[in-house]
């Protein structure tokens, strides 16, 4: 009995979804009566603009095999599938198979994210020994990008977009690092939604892209006015993952990272600024002082090269045009603080409201500001400089007490960055009295 794998040979149309299935089969010439038929196993190797951006060998259309498979990106709603066993000989009960393809998103040298989306519908009789085919997968579509409402997404059974995130308390971060490859009034949607989402969410901040072009960025930047949000520019450079050369990428995904290696490393009260940018080969734009000095006050961070020091996030401002909130440290500071203080005196709710309960919240806030201030967090050489707490009759009216509320008062002195180190340096005669 002569043996074949069976690999498929015939024609390919390629679709951009579900609705573009392949009119056109894969056919074979009717089986011969002492062949076996084996497990249908493919090799996929996509190609774009002349590299391998994805590869994959011996994907088995078969349930039960342990090997890779294409039945993880089986369509559900693909009907009638019958996959291909080893021990069935009889060429009608190899059916016809329809397979949904999806390719992630592939990065290509444009920079430009890709969802490589393929139909393929295989009718299979038999073959002869060896038969091998090469598939040129053409004229497929991207698809279009997510637009505004696909960013604020649905309360649905399964939410999606900012709406999901809604339900995980833990976030502190957003960020969109896609959306500056929208049009610029879509990314200036996207933007707006993510700063919606982070004033309604209280204890987040948005990092936010500016366009890879300094007057895009500057027109962005005067449509926003928050204190939980800050903007960073221009694009970030770096090796190319699917091949040789460079791209440039959003500056948000590195800001955000930084955001956390800063967090751990130092404390959320310490600026994310003058870190290292991990990963950037340089910057597709160049920013000396002259632009950093017309930048920065108008609240666009900039990312700059410097000689013998590398890559670095050169601002830590917010979006804001309230000077007491300038400071992107600051914002994401008294996060930290509202949001610890919120968690740790859930104890207290429902608690009877009387000057005990009052000295229990005073002194639990006050341990916490004391660590705190001993971390180096509070600006002030004594504990009463760097902070205080009143919880009693003086922030309590008896409207409050009858309407169960317990107000607690807390003040904080908040470090704020050197964001310009100056020294004065003077002349001196010799016989110059100290």
């Amino acid at each position: 009995m002569r043996s074949v794998q069976l690999l498929g040979s015939g024609e390919l149309q390629v679709g951009a979804g579900p609705d573009a299935a392949a009119d056109k089969a894969f056919s074979l010439d009717a089986v011969p009566a002492d062949t076996e038929v084996k497990p249908l196993t493919a090799s996929l190797d996509v190609i774009s603009e002349g590299r391998s951006v994805f590869s994959v060998a011996g994907l088995v259309l078969k349930k039960e095999s342990s090997a890779p498979s294409l039945e993880r990106f089986l369509d559900p709603g693909v009907d009638g599938l019958a996959p291909v066993t080893a021990d069935k000989t009889d060429s009608d009960l190899i059916g016809a198979l329809a397979y949904k393809l999806t390719v992630g998103a592939v990065a290509a040298n444009t920079a430009k994210a890709t969802a490589l989306e393929t139909i393929l519908k295989l009718v299979s009789k038999a073959a002869t020994d060896g038969v091998t085919s090469e598939f040129s997968l053409e004229n497929g579509a991207d698809g279009p990008l997510p637009d505004e409402q696909a960013y604020i997404g649905t309360d649905a059974d399964e939410p999606t977009g900012l709406v999901a995130l809604e339900h995980v308390a833990e976030i502190s971060i957003v960020a969109a690092p896609a959306s500056p490859h929208a049009s610029t009034t879509d990314h200036a949607a996207i933007v707006q939604a993510l700063i919606t989402h982070v004033e309604r969410m209280r204890y987040r901040v948005a990092v936010l892209d500016g366009r890879d072009n300094e007057v895009e960025t500057r027109a962005l930047r005067s449509g926003i006015d928050s204190t939980r949000a800050a903007i960073y520019y221009p694009f970030v450079t770096v090796a190319d993952p699917f091949g040789p050369g460079t791209i440039n990428v959003p500056p948000s995904g590195f800001a955000a990272g930084i955001y956390g290696r800063n967090d751990i490393n130092r404390g959320v009260w310490k600026a994310p600024a003058n870190e290292v940018v991990l990963g950037a080969l340089g910057f597709s734009k160049s920013i000396n002082t002259a632009r950093q000095q017309v930048l920065n006050p108008i609240g666009i961070n900039c990312l700059r090269s410097f000689e013998n020091r590398g890559h670095r996030v050169w601002g830590a401002r917010t979006a804001s045009s309230d000077p007491e909130w300038k400071y992107l440290n600051v914002r994401r500071y008294f996060n930290y603080l509202e949001r610890s203080i919120d968690i740790s005196t859930q104890w207290a709710v429902f608690e009877p409201n009387g000057e005990r309960l009052w000295g229990n919240v005073r002194r639990t806030v006050a341990d916490f500001l004391l660590d705190e201030f001993q971390r180096g967090a509070l600006l002030g050489g004594k504990p009463e400089e760097a902070y205080f707490v009143r919880c009693d009759r003086s922030t309590m009216t008896q409207n409050d007490l009858d309407n169960g509320r317990l107000v607690c008062l807390i003040g904080v002195a908040a470090l704020k960055p050197a964001e310009f180190v100056i020294f004065r340096i003077g002349q001196w005669t010799a016989d110059k009295r100290s």
